[in-house]
């Protein structure tokens, strides 16, 4: 079982769960001492291999299923004036969905409830919290983060509860000090790119559905945004 590392260079999907646990890490340790081992919320980014004793308090972000593309035309999300007059551009070009899980783990079915309580709170947190944006404090359905993008993805995160916590009774877990519960959510992806216009006039972005490279033409004349799969 890997512990949430450093972020890195990854495939889209992995860098949106990525992005999901370093906030839930980031808050967890506001809620408890991360100094105190018994205190401390271990997020992971695997499943726990068989045999491994997990520790007091873990939470792990995996991949639950496929993710799914979603046809999006480019368009404009913002524009910046930069100090030289010239206009920064950043353009929503590619969209997916990618299922996930979320799993508690507890020693103390009464440790494993409480970290439950706090994920009600941390997961439905507003931008104004989350990314500083707007006015709301607390967002039903979920939290929207931002991707890092030392991942290699620029973009946002939209987290959607389907459905949990939901307790797994599991007699042999129980035997052995795990408590457990299940989330079953959603992460909706839109990913970015930024171009300064008019002077920059074209934006090469590879790897933007990772095993693909796309070639993205930004039009000085009409200030429209071509998609268009590399030439060979």
């Amino acid at each position: 079982m890997t512990e949430l590392a450093l972020t890195y260079r990854c495939s889209t999907q992995r860098a949106a769960c990525n992005a999901l646990a370093v906030y839930l890490e980031r808050e967890f340790d506001k809620l408890y001492d991360r100094s105190v081992p018994s205190q401390r919320v271990h997020v992971f980014e695997e499943w726990p291999e068989p045999g491994v004793t997990l520790p007091p308090r873990a939470v792990s972000v995996i991949e639950a299923g496929t993710r799914k593309e979603t046809h999006l035309q480019p368009t404009i999300e913002k524009q910046t004036t930069l100090p030289d007059g010239s206009v920064e551009v950043t353009w929503a070009v590619s969209a997916l969905t990618q299922p996930i899980q979320i799993d508690v783990w507890a020693t103390h079915a009464a440790v494993r409830d409480l970290l439950c309580d706090d994920l009600d709170t941390i997961l439905r947190r507003g931008p104004q919290y989350t990314l500083g944006l707007g006015r709301e404090p607390v967002r039903d359905g979920g939290v929207l983060l931002q991707l890092d993008p030392v991942s290699g993805r620029e973009g946002f995160v939209d987290f959607t509860l389907l459905d949990g916590p939901r307790v797994i009774n599991d007699g042999n877990a129980r035997q052995a000090d795990e408590h457990r519960a299940l989330i079953s959510a959603e992460l909706d992806v839109i990913l970015t790119v930024k171009a300064t216009s008019p002077q920059l006039a074209r934006v090469i972005v590879k790897g933007l559905l990772d095993s693909d490279a796309y070639q993205l033409t930004l039009q000085k004349d009409g200030g429209s945004l071509v998609m268009q799969p590399p030439q060979i």
